[in-house]
């Protein structure tokens, strides 16, 4: 019959105990041997059982270091095991726990897929569900899934958005939303199809076609620049588009 991790720890400390007794016992025979007041015959009758002593004490120590051995082959390393596991399901739902908040939060954005990323809010219980589905490991209690997120640093007091360095012991969402940006592919000249599509918005205006460049082009370089000018379409009809802010950009576009 397999042993289960209580029985395991009881025969563990059944030992401990029966070798701390054994120890306080050696100590008062080596005592009694030492002490010249000791009579011989009485000294040679303690140093025989000093010996069996010790020898019990060996086994005892023996049986000890199996037991320690068997109980951490079957269940800490499971453990350590499923806490591994644990933390990589963690890593892919790219979640973190939310103190201030007792909630969790996963922003992530599903492969293959041209979208926004998922900021999704979820309760402690909902996410050992989730972790339970991706590890079949679940959590005794809930300090156990928030230590293994403090461990890997997914454990915050509170929660923003903000293009501001970090806040202490803060999650900044943008950091992990600007992930999912859509990045620039070096090549030493850009598509046509650029050419074509400011061409028709601006009304194959030259000028306004520099503006309308630098002014995206500006806003993917510093898009924390709260002060810069909306652009607003009144889409005033075919390939052409009355831009409103064509005027109030066109100083501001000119500084930069």
């Amino acid at each position: 019959m397999a042993q289960t991790k209580k029985s395991l720890e009881n025969k563990q400390k059944m030992y401990e105990d029966s070798i701390n007794q054994m120890m306080i016992e050696q100590i008062g025979l080596q005592t009694l041997i030492n002490d010249t007041k000791t009579d011989e015959k009485l000294r040679h009758d303690l140093v025989i059982k000093l010996d069996k002593l010790n020898a019990g004490l060996a086994e005892q120590k023996n049986e000890l270091q199996k037991v320690t051995l068997e109980l951490e082959e079957k269940f800490l390393t499971n453990k350590i095991k499923s806490q591994k596991n644990v933390s990589q399901a963690l890593d892919k739902f790219n979640a973190y726990f939310i103190s201030s908040e007792s909630q969790w939060y996963c922003i992530y954005s599903e492969e293959d897929r041209r979208h926004q990323p998922k900021v999704n809010v979820v309760s402690t219980s909902t996410m050992k569900d989730m972790v339970f589905g991706a590890t079949n490991w679940f959590a005794d209690s809930d300090k156990d899934l928030k230590q293994i997120a403090l461990d890997n640093n997914r454990y915050f007091l509170d929660v923003e958005r903000s293009f501001l360095p970090q806040s202490k012991n803060t999650l900044n969402q943008m950091n992990e939303l600007r992930k999912y940006w859509l990045k620039p592919i070096p090549s030493e000249t850009y598509h046509e199809a650029f050419d074509m599509l400011f061409s028709n918005l601006v009304g194959h205006d030259p000028v306004y076609k520099e503006q309308i460049e630098r002014y995206i082009a500006y806003s993917y370089v510093k898009p924390y620049d709260i002060f810069a000018p909306n652009i607003d379409s009144s889409a005033a009809g075919g390939a052409y588009r009355d831009w409103e802010t064509k005027t109030k950009c066109k100083k501001w576009l000119n500084v930069y």
